[in-house]
């Protein structure tokens, strides 16, 4: 956006709008007027055509309106808020602040307290509700950028959950230009934002398309070279050996190499592993091994895929180890050594040094999926005389610091290509380039959008997609285009189909949880454990009407009450911990310091989807359990995942909260105090909790009185029948213990 009105362009004023600073387009205004109009609203538009301009038109009315309140755009990574902070500081008149993890907790209280209009990243936010540092109480207007993002567990989810929970003054406006190619997906990203209006634009709409850059797509075909064909039809020989032995065990429906997939050959581990057929495990881990090489060969190239098989010998597994030993394949790892040694690599590289000799000086960005190819695709350039720099994400070795540096040098014109894994697809501010390519085609149409997007934002723009023919390539390059064009369609019927709900006066889904919203009971606290907070449980909890208190816990992962503790694993973790003997010494701390701990283990398919998990016996997968149970007293119980988890803990913390007993810290590393010390020897007696204990003592004052007591003053305090108090008597003393009865031992104090 311009820094200075343009002459014969009217722009946007009044309100908190700075002006010269927005440019008046009239779908922005139609977009902007029907948010206002109150209601929840899903904003799908192309990139480049300014969804953070309807933002600050949104952003200045409502805080207009609601002058004491605030503003709240969540992206989901740290340098999108940045650009959103620095563009609305622009085109405000109020100051946007930018919040992220990397921000520290108190600073972040701070912010919250004194800012307007607050850009903050997902996680944070979601933490800082979690902790009770932020509350959407205060906040008129909430703006989820890449909305896309709004499914499943993400932070997303629970965020607008929250907000439409606890804002006095609700309203929501999402943001993205791919929502998905499906109607299940489109529905969930509207069912979980609230959204009752979706305003969609194309770029073919009349009142859109002055505005959009002309942006080319070209798919250039690559042959492979017989070299390469003669590999991979040694590798397919050594996939169908596999696929034949996987069929006759039953385990896939045919062995035909065409049409397997690596979500079927995992569907098969699986139901090997639940047959604790080691052999058939074995096989089809060897079997997702050569269909990986298959792509590897085909889409990337001699140097990713003799990296892959230098790695895979070195793994040490069962399935690799029989692999090196199939007369196949090592005829095709000596093929490939071979072109690799004398520099023969995919054509696609040729073709791609190529295209960007031949755009001269403008710069390019590279879209490659693999971290290694990307590198291989720099080098290559390198050695052609052309500038460039990879660009890697944070778990690909990339600190944020480290792209910030990149990206800057690439903005500068430091060199001229960038050459980006998937990470340069979304959440990072790239600059507009004149050239996109995409070293291999990706079957998602929200990636392609993304990728595409890089260009003809400033002017039009080009995007070549390089596929290989007859090879995965070219499956991917109908599946995107497929998908894009479905995603259209599916865009264009929400749309309609919005408008109608709202016209009948329907609503898409309740604002408030019927189970855990308002009219409730003030909220019974649960203790979680911090390192839970990026599980995804927290936040169910929390919209479960319960309050969350969250600290570092020396013992377990949840605290139910004083009594009840609950240690939470994930398949993998369990089995680990049964290696590396971290479960047994869980175990004992938690028998030591709760009455009637519990583990839960998530896996979906229960002890069958242990026993999938790394290479252990299951004989030592009973054993720990027995030792779990026998030794310890802890019982353990399987959950699907995160929400039967959740759903699992709010049952349990019901159950318990209805007898009034509260949570309470405890651990290895907190010694007790003298009134837990009695509280605990009182709870030793039969039928009596802490909550009875604490009853007792509050009439008692200490345990001995406790003991010395009579039935009849037993009997007086709240929850003490009389069995429970005959009970004690008898524990106590040895007999029956009745009213008339003196204790034994004053009996023999009054004889001396």
């Amino acid at each position: 956006m311009p820094t200075e009105p343009e002459a014969g362009k009217e722009h946007f004023s009044g309100g908190l709008i700075s002006p010269g600073k927005i440019e008046r387009r009239l779908y922005q205004e139609i977009i902007a007027g029907s948010v206002l109009k109150g209601q929840n609203t899903l904003v799908v538009l192309p990139t480049a055509l300014g969804k953070t301009a309807i933002a600050a038109l949104v952003i200045s009315s409502r805080l207009s309106k609601f002058p004491e309140t605030t503003a709240v755009i969540i992206a989901p990574t740290k340098p999108l808020v940045e650009q959103h902070a620095k563009t609305l500081s622009s085109f405000l008149s109020i100051e946007a602040v930018p919040i992220t993890g990397e921000t520290l907790p108190e600073k972040r209280k701070e912010l919250y307290s004194k800012s307007r209009l607050i850009c903050v990243t997902a996680p944070a936010l979601r933490n800082d509700i979690l902790t009770g540092a932020f509350s959407f109480k205060g906040t008129s207007l909430a703006v989820f950028d890449e909305a896309h993002h709004c499914v499943k567990s993400d932070s997303y989810v629970f965020l607008a959950g929250d907000y439409s929970n606890s804002s006095e003054n609700p309203l929501i406006l999402a943001l993205t230009a791919s929502p998905g190619h499906t109607k299940e997906k489109v529905d969930e990203i509207c069912r979980n934002l609230r959204i009752s209006r979706v305003e969609a634009r194309t770029e073919s709409d009349p009142d859109v398309s002055p505005y959009v850059s002309k942006v080319s797509v070209d798919f250039r075909q690559i042959d492979l070279p017989q070299e390469f064909l003669k590999v991979r039809e040694l590798l397919f020989s050594v996939l169908r050996s596999y696929l034949r032995g996987l069929k006759a065990s039953g385990l896939i429906e045919s062995a035909d190499s065409s049409f397997v997939s690596k979500r079927e050959l995992l569907g098969a581990k699986s139901r090997a592993a639940a047959l604790r057929d080691f052999s058939a495990i074995a096989n089809t881990a060897g079997a997702i091994k050569i269909l990986h090489s298959i792509e590897l060969l085909e889409t990337q190239g001699i140097f990713s895929l003799t990296e892959f098989l230098e790695k895979m010998k070195a793994d040490g597994s069962k399935s690799s180890k029989q692999i090196s030993l199939l007369e196949d394949f090592r005829q095709a790892e000596a093929i490939a050594r071979h072109l690799r040694a004398k520099g023969t690599d995919h054509p696609k590289l040729g073709a791609l040094v190529s295209l960007v000799q031949s755009a001269g000086s403008a710069q390019s960005i590279v879209f490659s999926h693999y971290r290694a190819q990307a590198k291989k695709i720099s080098e290559e350039l390198s050695n052609a005389g052309i500038t460039s720099r990879i660009f890697l994400g944070q778990k690909e070795g990339f600190t944020q610091k480290k792209q910030k540096e990149t990206i800057e040098e690439f903005r500068e014109g430091k060199f001229s290509v960038l050459v980006s894994t998937s990470v340069g697809e979304e959440g990072i501010d790239i600059p507009s380039v004149d050239l996109i390519i995409f070293y291999e085609p990706v079957p998602s149409a929200i990636r392609h959008i993304q990728r595409r997007g890089r260009t003809g934002r400033k002017g039009d723009g080009n995007v070549i997609v390089l596929f290989a023919k007859g090879t995965r390539d070219e499956a991917y390059r109908w599946i995107s285009h497929r998908n894009e064009k479905a995603m259209k369609e599916i865009i264009r019927s929400a749309r309609m189909a919005k408008r109608e709900e709202v016209s009948a006066n329907k609503t898409l889904v309740p604002f408030l949880d019927k189970e855990g919203g308002s009219g409730q009971d003030p909220p019974q606290k649960i203790i979680a454990d911090s390192r839970e907070m990026p599980s995804g449980i927290l936040p169910i909890l929390r919209n479960s009407g319960f309050a969350l208190e969250i600290t570092n816990l020396p013992v377990a992962d949840y605290i139910i009450s004083d009594s009840i503790a609950i240690e939470r694993k994930e398949a993998g973790d369990f089995v680990s911990s049964i290696i590396d003997g971290r479960l047994f010494e869980q175990a004992r701390e938690l028998a030591k310091s709760f009455d009637r701990p519990l583990i839960i283990i998530e896996a979906e398919k229960g002890i069958e989807t242990l026993y999938s998990e790394r290479n252990i016996h299951p004989n030592a997968i009973r054993g720990a359990f027995a030792a779990i149970s026998l030794d310890f007293g802890i019982p353990t119980i399987f959950s699907s995942g995160i929400e039967e988890t959740a759903a699992l803990i709010i049952s349990i913390a019901k159950r318990e909260f209805s007898e009034g007993n509260l949570p309470q810290l405890k651990g290895k590393k907190r010694g007790k105090t003298l009134p837990e010390q009695q509280e605990a020897l009182v709870a030793s007696l039969p039928d009596i909790n802490l909550t009875l204990a604490r009853r007792l003592l509050s009439e008692f004052k200490t345990p001995g009185a406790v003991f010395l007591a009579e039935k009849s003053a037993l009997e007086k305090v709240g929850g003490i029948g009389k069995a429970t108090s005959a009970t004690i008597r008898k524990v106590v003393f040895g007999e029956e213990g009745g009213d008339e009865q003196k204790p034994p031992s004053l009996e023999k104090k009054k004889d001396k």
